[in-house]
């Protein structure tokens, strides 16, 4: 299974990965807008894992670029931002 991890913090984005690879998980990175989008456009994931900061826009705007492309996948959508 493709996951796809979507975070700016490399160190967070690592520890994803390191714990998905464990469990089988074929695991992608992306750590910015540009980078995330491309990737969803070439690549289909059944699960991406979202942070809602990152740079370029927001985890918001990819999900409405999924929705415009038609690019299905469970997304699990995380912060580290607290109100």
């Amino acid at each position: 299974m493709n996951v796809l991890l979507i975070e700016d913090d490399k160190i967070t984005s690592q520890l994803y990965k390191n714990v998905l690879q464990k469990e089988g998980f074929s695991v992608f990175q992306a750590f910015d807008y540009n980078e995330s989008i491309k990737m969803l456009k070439e690549i289909k994931f059944e699960l991406i894992i979202l942070d809602l900061r990152i740079p370029g826009r927001n985890g918001l705007e990819i999900l409405k670029v999924m929705k415009r492309y038609n690019l299905r996948s469970n997304v699990i959508v995380v912060s580290g931002y607290s109100l």
